[in-house]
């Protein structure tokens, strides 16, 4: 007796191995879109702060006290600049954190 089509054995090990390989490449183009995205927000992030700094560049700015709300002209959320004497000549380190969309970033400078 010749049969002709599958089992359902043969349907279920195929199933499941669609299933395993469909789960995987959505993980993946889930990461990758992911990514895409906190790159996409650290970029503005670094062109919004340069502009930010600049306006610094030739004066020392005042250290905040905690988390400061930008400016409505500035394309981040909130800033806070951190100063550290290192005693050496009057040098100062200067950390300016600014913050968008719970994305942070630090510059180091010193004056």
């Amino acid at each position: 007796m010749n049969r002709s089509g599958f089992t359902l054995l043969e349907v279920l090990i195929a199933l499941s191995i669609f299933a395993i390989v469909f789960a995987g490449t959505y993980n993946l183009i889930n990461k990758a879109l992911f990514t895409e995205k906190s790159a996409l927000t650290r970029l503005d992030l670094v062109l919004a702060s340069t502009e930010m700094i600049n306006l610094f560049w030739d004066t020392e700015p005042e250290e905040t006290s905690g988390w400061v709300e930008a400016p409505d002209n500035m394309r981040f959320d909130s800033y806070k600049i951190e100063k550290i004497p290192l005693g050496i000549f009057g040098i100062k380190r200067v950390y300016w954190r600014f913050k968008k969309d719970g994305t942070t970033i630090t510059y180091t400078l010193y004056y």
